[in-house]
């Protein structure tokens, strides 16, 4: 009799231990998605909160040294032909040429090694950030496109269509207005049709371009 109790006191302890480990598996299976990834992948790039540039931000040096928001210059000489831009790392030696729109460009390291050696028809200088050559290439200011170099690597990094009067640099970021893929109809202040252009940023280091909610109505020759 003694025997018979205790078996049965066991077959309980077992029954009710089964029952808790079988709520448990079923309470981890119905998690949800948010809670079993609440966590964002570590290699998510951070940008940051995009503000509303004015277009008058986007206005050119008058010195010739590139977009805004570029550092200028350490010195600026005037060999017998063109410009040569001194910055610590760099010197750049542009040079308009005679029978075609654009720029020969040729970057020299301080040792007076050559970093880049290019330009060319409808190809402008458009600025140096830290080891990045930027370069304006195009005819119209509708019809153009922003290039980053990365001088160490020798790779084109970024390249995008833009409106021409609107690129600058906002810290490490690129930015330019460039068309909306639906190539949106507007009407400028002044009543002439112009086309809706969107703000799109690039970091520099790893050019992940991310489009701001700014647009701006922009006329298209």
């Amino acid at each position: 009799m003694r025997y018979t109790m205790l078996i049965a006191l066991l077959i309980s302890i077992l029954a009710f231990a089964c029952k808790q480990g079988g709520s448990s598996a079923s309470s981890d299976a119905n998690a949800s998605p948010a809670q079993a990834s609440s966590e964002a992948p570590a290699n998510e790039e951070e940008l940051p909160n995009l503000p509303t540039l004015e277009r008058s931000y986007f206005k050119r040096n008058a010195d010739g040294s590139g977009l805004n928001g570029i550092p200028r210059p350490d010195s600026i000489q005037k060999p017998p032909k063109g410009k040569l831009f001194n910055y610590k790392y760099f010197r750049a030696h542009v040079i308009p040429r005679e029978s075609s729109p654009g720029e020969d460009i040729n970057v020299y390291q301080p040792t007076g090694g050559l970093a880049y050696v290019g330009g060319g028809e409808a190809t402008y200088y458009a600025g140096i950030y830290n080891q990045y050559l930027l370069l304006d290439v195009g005819t119209s200011a509708s019809k153009r496109d922003i290039v980053v170099i990365n001088m160490v690597s020798g790779d084109t990094t970024y390249r995008a269509a833009y409106h021409g009067d609107y690129a600058a640099l906002y810290g490490e970021y690129l930015v330019h207005l460039s068309p909306t893929p639906a190539n949106e109809d507007c009407t400028l202040s002044n009543g002439l049709k112009g086309k809706t252009h969107q703000a799109v940023w690039a970091k520099l280091s790893s050019p992940r371009p991310k489009v701001s909610p700014q647009r701006e109505c922009l006329y298209v020759e």
